[in-house]
């Protein structure tokens, strides 16, 4: 509601960036006016040993400088962090597009993405220089490592997120039965 510039990311207060993050950004979307949405190159900063890891299960994504899908096919490049991610403020408020609180301990992300994909056709770039730095704690308390052992995680995330995410993706794409479904 507060935001008054062009595009917004919602970086987690413990995490941080690399000192050239908003520059590598800002040169993509200078060259570029179709990109919809940026994505970061996430990597993990081991703070018991003040070591940055890129061991990031999905950092395949990342193997190119950059590369460039339709924000309707993005193939197997999924992007499940929105702190990680750049988004066009306007879209975000036409659409009236919010993280849902009900989506406990995770996933509350992955449901903003994909409602801001089905509201906002363009292009997504996956941005290798443009390096997002999550904090893994040494007494392992971050979501990534005690989300498993949260109830949660079996009843509002499928709930509120993954079954909420199918139900609006149907709206926008229609399921059509062939003859091999």
């Amino acid at each position: 509601d507060h935001v008054e510039t062009e595009w917004v990311t919602f970086i987690d207060p413990d995490d941080f960036v690399d000192k050239q993050y908003f520059k590598v950004i800002d040169d993509e979307l200078e060259k570029d006016d179709s990109i919809s949405m940026i994505v970061s190159n996430l990597k993990f900063f081991i703070e018991d040993e003040n070591i940055i890891q890129d061991r990031h299960p999905l950092r395949f994504r990342f193997e190119n400088t950059s590369k460039k899908f339709s924000s309707l096919d993005l193939k197997d490049f999924m992007n499940l962090s929105a702190a990680a991610t750049i988004f066009k403020t306007n879209s975000i408020l036409k659409n009236k597009i919010e993280f849902n609180s009900n989506i406990r301990p995770n996933f509350e992300d992955g449901k903003l993405i994909v409602d801001y994909l089905l509201c906002d056709s363009g292009e997504v770039v996956f941005l290798k220089n443009s390096v997002y730095l999550y904090r893994k704690r040494s007494d392992k308390s971050s979501t990534v490592d005690t989300s498993w052992k949260n109830v949660q995680k079996y009843n509002d995330v499928l709930k509120h997120g993954y079954v909420a995410m199918l139900e609006s993706y149907n709206i926008h794409q229609p399921f059509v039965a062939t003859k091999n479904s």
